[in-house]
């Protein structure tokens, strides 16, 4: 719940080893919708950061979708 420039943060510096994700049957939308991982981000698909070891939890109407990141090279 730091928001998503210390999401960003903790992911650019390798700190993260775990994720997870809550995500709500809702749409917010708008250009001034907070991010949840704010940053740089990538240019492309491939280059983004996939998760491994994937489980997902349903929780009422919410889905968790939580998995590990790649050890960084």
């Amino acid at each position: 719940e730091g928001g998503g420039k210390i999401a960003a943060g903790f992911l650019e510096a390798g700190l993260v080893d775990k994720a997870c994700f809550i995500l709500a049957p809702m749409i917010i939308g708008g250009e001034k919708a907070p991010l949840a991982v704010a940053g740089e981000g990538f240019t492309k698909l491939s280059e983004a950061w996939r998760l491994t070891e994937v489980q997902y939890k349903r929780l009422g109407d919410d889905l968790a979708v939580i998995g590990y990141l790649p050890a960084k090279k």
